[in-house]
């Protein structure tokens, strides 16, 4: 079995600084003239700093643009730098296992995914770029390693993977080239808070299924993970997608089914102080020590989906979470993630025209949406997780069309009792 070669369908969107949903342009052929689809790089290279306030957030274009960078007065340097450990988003799915996950960073956390950013004075904007597939300790789908080691535990001579295709006459570039664009800007928005101290940064983005199925073949019925268990799960497929198209939308193998979208994670350091999590419910204010984020339990809130009403977990008032180095919400240094309920976070799934590349429909594929706290032994992490039904390939979505995931979030800074004020003026 060799890679399918269906002619592949491209979509390019010209950067707008007014607006983000009638980006439009011609067609273009993002191909290799613009370079390997990832590099080795140091990941703690910052390329792109913006002021906001006392603080300064910065981007890496060895990283597709993710953050590794917020610099907070007194204590330096909050982000986690490696390439997949930055602050960004991600997309899985549990009808492949999760090991399908086109990213923004890169490869792993030392090959970053070389991008195009642009800074202005209040925003840092990525024009939209083809995605990487990020590597995992779990699975092994490169047969080559000509651009960047996969992991080491594999020691499979670097010419062995398990994805049970013909590669010859391939390389590494093919097998790690996803089938997704990804396209963002990071927004200065502390005019809106800072009557409250607190600096506000506005993350949007937009990810696209863009091309016809290819690296994706890597995933299929073949393909087995190293302790042997298949990564295709027919059990998660769907027999209809989308709740607005007309017709039943089934979901097959270079599909995407159970989404899992994680639509932007902020981690931070413990050595920095960042031992709590606040978030505020029912009125009052509610506390987890780091303990606590480190054992699971009782991190995971609801914040909607079709879901909800049959769901164990509490279900969160106020979608915002907080990290604080001080147990009192009153005081310290703290960074919060707010995830607005609003149209474009309801109705995330869209369908762009390919002619122009205009969204010509959307609508909410939430089965579950919550936020969580995690921990490990050396950082802390907040994150806003959706549970989709699908997103369909450009062959097989509604003709002349592609479908894609879109989201926007606030990062905050100041103490959690005034980020939670700010957050109402948003």
């Amino acid at each position: 079995m060799t890679f399918l070669n269906h002619k592949c369908v491209y979509v390019f969107i010209v950067a707008s600084l007014f607006s983000f949903e009638l980006l439009a342009g011609p067609e273009l052929d993002i191909s290799r003239d613009n370079g390997p689809i990832v590099k080795v790089s140091n990941p703690a290279t910052v390329t792109h700093k913006m002021k906001i306030g006392k603080t300064t957030i910065g981007v890496s274009d060895l990283g597709g643009g993710y953050v590794n960078y917020f610099h907070i007065p007194g204590l330096g340097n909050v982000a986690v730098s490696d390439y997949g450990k930055g602050w960004q988003g991600s997309i899985r799915d549990r009808y492949h296992e999760g090991r399908y996950n086109p990213t923004q960073a890169g490869f792993r956390d030392t090959a970053g995914a070389p991008a195009r950013v642009n800074l202005y004075s209040h925003r840092i904007s990525i024009p939209p770029f083809q995605m990487a597939l990020y590597g995992d300790p779990v699975y092994d789908f490169t047969e080559y390693e000509n651009l960047a080691p996969d992991y080491s535990g594999y020691n499979d001579g670097n010419r062995r993977d398990k994805d049970g295709i013909n590669e010859s006459g391939y390389d590494q570039d093919d097998e790690l080239r996803s089938e997704w664009d990804f396209q963002g800007f990071y927004d200065n928005v502390s005019d809106k808070t800072k009557s409250h101290g607190v600096e506000t940064v506005k993350f949007t983005n937009r990810n696209t299924y863009a091309r016809n199925p290819k690296a994706i073949l890597q995933f299929g019925s073949k393909a087995v993970r190293e302790n042997g268990v298949k990564v295709l799960q027919p059990k998660y497929a769907v027999n209809d997608v989308s709740p607005l198209l007309p017709g039943a939308q089934t979901t097959s193998p270079v599909d995407l089914a159970n989404v899992i979208f994680t639509a932007y994670g902020i981690r931070l350091p413990i050595n920095k102080g960042f031992k709590y999590g606040h978030y505020h419910d029912g009125n009052q204010w509610r506390r987890l020590s780091l303990a606590q984020m480190r054992t699971g339990k009782n991190l995971q809130i609801n914040t909607g989906g079709m879901e909800s009403r049959v769901s164990s977990w509490s279900y969160l008032s106020t979608p915002l979470l907080i990290l604080s180095n001080n147990v009192d919400p009153a005081k310290g240094h703290a960074i919060g993630l707010y995830s607005p309920n609003d149209a474009r976070n309801r109705n995330q799934s869209i369908g762009r025209r390919v002619s122009d590349g205009r969204v010509m429909y959307s609508e909410d594929r939430r089965t579950r949406s919550w936020m969580l706290f995690s921990a490990n032994n050396d950082q802390v992490s907040i994150r806003t997780r959706y549970i989709l039904t699908g997103i369909m390939a450009p062959n097989r979505a509604k003709a002349n069309h592609v479908e894609g995931i879109r989201h926007n979030s606030y990062i905050l800074y100041g103490t959690p009792k005034n980020i939670l004020k700010a957050i109402k003026e948003l």
